[in-house]
């Protein structure tokens, strides 16, 4: 059957697992370690899960402020730094792949900062070995990196 002129084909509403889905198999398509599938996975099924407690949907609604808000709820459970800073980027990611896939109708990434990460100092040490047997040559340096809190 042949579908009328002037009707559009009807498309079901896109849920936030609907676009999580499609994010994962965007990410397997890039050839992405299992493992790293499984942290994205995971990442987005704690958004996901978040955004219905918020009331949230589909991804349509979804504003900055509300991408904003998932962050300071991952700090404010205690997550380390650089893992509230793991979850922003995925996020970030999700969401501009939902605009480019026609799901959130706006670029809601634009305004959205990815949260800072302390520097750490990596302070590193030089062992010099010299051979007993060759007092002509230049010492061996052996150059290792620890990190000293």
């Amino acid at each position: 059957m042949v579908r009328p002129l002037g009707r559009p084909l009807a498309r079901k509403a896109v849920t936030l697992e609907n676009l999580r889905e499609d994010f994962l198999a965007h990410c397997e398509a890039r050839n992405l370690s299992e493992r790293t599938l499984e942290w994205y996975g995971d990442r987005m099924r704690r958004f996901a899960d978040w955004c219905a407690a918020q009331g949230v949907a589909v991804p349509s609604d979804l504003r900055c402020s509300d991408l904003e808000q998932f962050v300071l709820h991952c700090r404010r459970q205690g997550f380390a730094p650089n893992t509230v800073h793991g979850y922003a980027q995925v996020l970030k990611t999700l969401c501009r792949l939902g605009h480019r896939m026609g799901h959130i109708p706006e670029d809601i990434t634009t305004g959205f900062k990815l949260p800072r990460v302390p520097n750490t100092i990596v302070r590193t040490f030089q062992l010099v070995i010299k051979s007993p047997g060759l007092a002509w040559g230049p010492p061996q340096r052996i150059h290792s990196f620890c990190s000293i809190p």
